[in-house]
């Protein structure tokens, strides 16, 4: 499934054969930019970018005894950077930019950057903002991208968050459960491709039509818990199961209640043998999170 998912973002997000978007690229202490003459402005590109361990993504670099401030990151710019471990990005940035600058669904530069733990936003940033790792615009209306490396394995969207772009949780494979509040209206293309989630907690009513782009290649073993009112929209597009918000706060309230000797249960009330690798898990009448 992932090669199958690589081409197709090549074809349908990238569909140029100019990966750095406007100019030529220069590779500059190891990072791959677009230079802009005349505003003195930089673009973290779409190229081979590749880095080991924390990444610092400098506010100016120097190309030919001038100096430019970076000012921007291509969409996908670290596509499949496996190495990555942390990276930060400075005040200087102003927003992720796609190949088509008209386009503003993609704002996640870190696909499949498996080990990618955290992603963090200098404080004096008046575009971006970074929130337990997670990478939003500067209202925390957006969240642009989850740091598929990361080791949790429940994460509760804020509330007040409005749209959870395009890839946005892309290949996050230690998540067993994401909770949607009220405020989501909005939610991109592919935002859970590669994850494999047990339950996917969706507690509003989204604004947008729901089509199927947004549970493309997403592992149809998740279970989604909506609204009553959307389920039939939600089963239209997705081949998995899709029960009431109801069905999943009472399971768990039954689960809670359960007393035994050793008795193990996953969050749809299935019984495990044994205690699962990783994820959420009910034993004797707790959750455990592994």
């Amino acid at each position: 499934m992932k090669k199958i998912l690589i081409l197709s973002i090549i074809l349908n997000v990238f569909f140029s054969l100019n990966i750095f978007g406007e100019g030529e690229g220069v590779l500059i202490d190891g990072l791959y930019y677009v230079l802009f003459e005349e505003s003195d402005e930089a673009i973290v590109a779409n190229g081979n970018n590749t880095w080991n361990g924390e990444l610092r993504i400098p506010e100016k670099i120097t190309y030919n005894e001038k100096d430019y401030t970076v000012a921007y990151i291509k969409s996908l710019a670290f596509m499949n950077c496996n190495g990555l471990t942390q990276v930060f990005i400075p005040s200087s940035i102003k927003d992720i930019l796609h190949v088509y600058q008209n386009l503003d669904r993609y704002k996640n530069p870190f696909i499949y950057c498996i080990n990618l733990d955290s992603i963090n936003v200098d404080h004096d940033n008046q575009y971006l903002t970074s929130q337990d790792g997670v990478l939003f615009d500067k209202e925390e209306k957006g969240l642009y991208a989850y740091p598929s490396g990361n080791s949790r394995v429940s994460y509760n969207v804020p509330e007040g968050t409005t749209r959870i772009y395009d890839l946005a949780f892309e290949g996050s494979k230690n998540l067993a459960c994401i909770q949607i509040p009220t405020s989501v209206n909005r939610i991109g293309g592919s935002a859970f491709a590669g994850c494999t989630l047990d339950a996917l907690v969706i507690h509003g009513i989204l604004k947008d039509d729901i089509t199927q782009d947004i549970f493309q290649y997403m592992d149809t073993s998740t279970v989604i818990y909506t609204q009553i009112c959307q389920i039939e929209k939600i089963q239209k597009f997705y081949k998995g199961k899709v029960l009431p918000l109801s069905d999943y706060s009472l399971r768990i309230s039954e689960l809670h209640q359960l007393k035994g000797n050793e008795t193990i249960f996953d969050l749809q009330g299935r019984r495990l043998s044994r205690i699962p690798e990783k994820g959420m898990y009910i034993k004797d009448g707790k959750k455990y999170v592994k």
